[in-house]
């Protein structure tokens, strides 16, 4: 797993940004996909499951359904359409998936609380940084965000240019009514307006790197059935007896 400087300084706190190495599934999968929504073998992905939540020492690993919303719940809730998830909870991981999106992973300097979001351009475009952030009214946040899709990998339509209504985030790319779309720098900005004054950002490639992560995008352009996908999560440690 990838981790932050940023967040690895936060006392109390264990995160991870997985790549598609280290699990148990293959072919398609290979290897550490964690995507319920696929055609893996069920056993195979809660298998890959529980290497993540041992890998950070979790008690458990707690996701949601990701619909390319602005919905950030609290990890209390019933399960529910979502992309982003807050705990206070020690020994509980939360986590997102992502195959191209940006996952982003939040904790309280103090220690107090963390999330984990899924930031997809329509997403990013609807406010779910912003929602994200505010569910950490009153104490001063960090953020990282995760490996995604590059803005050299990214093309998009005039309907996402329009959508975004964020020029300074795409660069005309070589047809027609086409860019090139930074999503990441995106998320990152949001997150900067939103208040948040500590971010880091990792800067991988998902599309570029086969070998290390999932994309969906890459499984289209080769026209393959299926994608797996790769995890987020982040929790608070519990405390010594």
């Amino acid at each position: 797993m990838l981790q932050s400087d940023l967040l690895k300084r936060i006392p109390g706190i264990q995160h991870g940004f997985f790549t598609r190495q280290g699990g148990v599934s293959t072919g398609l999968y290979k290897s550490l996909n964690v995507g319920r929504g696929s055609d893996d073998a069920a056993d195979n992905v809660a298998r890959n499951r529980q290497r993540v939540a041992d890998a950070l020492g979790a008690q458990s690993l707690k996701t949601v359904y990701q619909v390319h919303s602005a919905l950030v719940v609290d990890r209390s809730d019933e399960p529910s359409d979502a992309d982003g998830i807050v705990s206070t909870k020690a020994g509980e991981a939360v986590a997102v998936l992502t195959a191209d999106c940006v996952p982003v992973l939040l904790a309280a300097v103090d220690g107090s609380r963390v999330a984990a979001v899924h930031a997809g351009w329509k997403g990013a475009t609807g406010g779910i940084l912003g929602a994200a952030v505010a569910h950490f009214k009153g104490v001063e946040v960090a953020a990282a965000v995760g490996p995604a899709i590059a803005q050299a990998s990214y093309q998009v339509g005039q309907d996402v240019f329009d959508a975004a209504a964020r020029p300074a985030f795409f660069k005309p790319d070589n047809a027609p009514d086409k860019y090139l779309f930074d999503l990441p720098g995106l998320v990152a900005a949001d997150l900067q307006e939103a208040g948040v004054r500590h971010i880091d950002v990792l800067h991988e490639d998902t599309y570029a790197q086969p070998e290390r992560f999932f994309s969906y995008r890459r499984a289209t352009h080769r026209q393959e059935p299926d994608y797996g996908r790769q995890i987020s999560a982040i929790l608070r440690l519990p405390r010594a007896s």
